[in-house]
Order: C-alpha cells, then sequence, then structure tokens
C-alpha cells in the first residue's frame, strides 16, 4: 500500500476513483492506494510515490481500511460489438419462436376450421342420402 503525491496547479479532490487531499498549493496526496493502482498513477508524469518525508496527513494513511471504490472498466469497440450482436441474435430467437407459436396456433384453428366443415358435410350428405332414400321408398311400385 502507497500514498501518491500528485505535483500539478489544479486540485482534483477524486482521480480514477482515489481521493486526493491539497497539502500544499499545487500539492496533493492520496489515501492508501493497493500496489497495482499506485504502479498506474506512477506511470503518470507528475505523480509520485509518497516518502517518509512527505508530510502526508495521518487519516489518508489510514484510510487504507476504506479501499476506493473500483472503477468500473470501460467496454471496448469490439466487447460492444459482440454484445450488440449477442443482444440482435437472441432478439432473432424471441420473435422466430413467437412467429412460430403464432404459426402454429394458425394451423390448430386452420384445422379445426377445416375438421368442422368436413364434419358439416358428411352431415349434409348423411341427410341428402337419407332424403334420397325416402324418396326411393315413396316411388317404388305396388304390386296387387
Amino acid at each position: 500500500m502507497a500514498n501518491i503525491i500528485r505535483e500539478k496547479e489544479n486540485f482534483l479532490p477524486l482521480i480514477n476513483g482515489v481521493k486526493f487531499e491539497q497539502i500544499a498549493h499545487g500539492v496533493s496526496v492520496s489515501a492508501d492506494v493497493p500496489d497495482d493502482v499506485a504502479a498506474v498513477f506512477l506511470a503518470v508524469p507528475g505523480y509520485r510515490a509518497a516518502t517518509e518525508d512527505d508530510q502526508v496527513p495521518q487519516h489518508l494513511i489510514a484510510a487504507v481500511k476504506e479501499p476506493a471504490p473500483a472503477v468500473p472498466p470501460r467496454e471496448t469497440a469490439a466487447q460492444r460489438k459482440a454484445r450488440e450482436k449477442a443482444e440482435a441474435e437472441a432478439k432473432a430467437k424471441e420473435d422466430a419462436a413467437a412467429k412460430a407459436a403464432e404459426d402454429a396456433a394458425a394451423a390448430e384453428a386452420e384445422k379445426a376450421t377445416e375438421a368442422d366443415a368436413e364434419k358439416a358435410a358428411a352431415e349434409q350428405q348423411g341427410s341428402e342420402e337419407g332424403a334420397a332414400g325416402a324418396v326411393d321408398e315413396s316411388n317404388e311400385e305396388q304390386v296387387f
């Protein structure tokens, strides 16, 4: 764990989720940060590791118990493109499933309609045959 000294004219109280406190004009110091976070700051001109000679306020050294919140990683263009593609594919699958369900319901309704029509036709044919049989019986010759 380390404190970072920032030697820049403009004071910023929060940089990449790390709290800084101004200790002199153009000089600010961070709360204790993990070594990997310190390495990121130390790679930037104007930042350096605090030494024993720097007058770091005690409350910033003790702040190690309250780590700075993690900065969420930014989505790269490739990651965004992959996410958007996956979302589009998922939506297409949902749409296809919904269409398939609609088509199945329509086909079922059509079958039911056809079955009803066939049943009605069969009933009508049966009643016509019954009527024709009745006519045949009445037209039979009577023999004495």
